[in-house]
C-alpha cells in the first residue's frame, strides 16, 4: 500500500544514521508513528553530503526498513537538513491601515507579509522557511492574529532561515536518487521546536 494524504513520512539524514518515521494524524491532530526505519549513515559529515552513492544507499535503506515495518511504499516524504551553512535573519514591515473604521482586513495581512518576504539574504544562498514572529498594532508587540482589529499602523516580524543552495540541493539530490519525491524541505531544529516546545517558549 502506497503512502496516502492520511500518512505523513519524515527523513531525518544525520552523520551517523538515517531515520524513517511514518506517521498518521488522529485525532485532535496528534501524530501516531506506525513505522519506523533506522539505518547507518555513510556519505554524510556534519549534515553535509561527501558522498552522494552512499548517502543515497543510507537512504534507500532506512526507507525500505520502514516500508516493511508498515507493509507501505513510500514514494513521497518531508526532509529534515541540518549543518553550520544554515543561518536566519529577521525582518520588519509596515503597512497603514487605510479601511474604514481602520479595521484590518485579510489584503492588509497579505500585503504586509508579501512585503517582508523581500528579504536580502548573501549571494548563492536560499530562502528555506519564512516565519511570522509576531505582528504589531499601533506599538502593541505579541499581536498573532490582527485580522479584524483596530489599527492605524501595522507591522510584521518575520524570520528567514536560508542555507547554501548548493549544499541543500546536496540532499535533495540524494534524496531524488532513492526515488522519493520531496513533500518539503524542514530545518532539524524547528522540527524539535515544535515537537518538545510550548506555544510560550518557542
Amino acid at each position: 500500500m502506497s503512502t496516502n494524504d492520511e500518512y505523513i513520512v519524515g527523513i531525518d539524514i544525520g552523520t551517523t544514521k538515517v531515520i524513517t518515521l511514518i506517521g498518521r494524524v488522529e485525532k485532535n491532530n496528534i501524530l501516531k508513528i506506525k513505522g519506523y526505519g533506522i539505518s547507518g549513515c555513510k556519505g554524510m559529515k556534519k549534515g553535509l553530503v561527501m558522498d552522494i552513492s552512499e548517502a543515497t544507499k543510507s537512504i534507500l535503506n532506512s526507507v525500505e526498513m520502514a516500508e516493511k515495518s508498515t507493509k507501505m511504499f513510500i514514494d513521497n516524504a518531508y526532509i529534515g537538513v541540518t549543518g553550520k551553512h544554515i543561518s536566519s535573519i529577521s525582518n520588519w514591515s509596515e503597512i497603514n491601515i487605510n479601511s474604514s473604521n481602520n479595521i484590518v482586513r485579510k489584503t492588509d495581512v497579505d500585503k504586509l507579509i508579501s512585503m517582508a518576504n523581500k528579504v536580502n539574504i548573501p549571494s548563492q544562498h536560499e530562502i528555506i522557511h519564512t516565519l511570522i514572529k509576531q505582528f504589531v498594532i499601533d506599538g502593541e508587540k505579541g499581536i498573532v492574529d490582527p485580522i479584524g482589529l483596530s489599527a492605524s499602523k501595522l507591522a510584521v516580524e518575520l524570520l528567514a532561515v536560508y542555507g547554501t543552495a548548493s549544499l541543500i540541493n546536496n540532499v535533495v539530490n540524494s534524496v531524488k536518487a532513492a526515488k522519493i519525491v520531496i513533500e518539503d524541505i524542514i530545518i532539524e531544529a524547528l522540527a524539535s521546536s515544535e515537537a518538545v516546545l510550548t506555544p510560550e517558549r518557542k
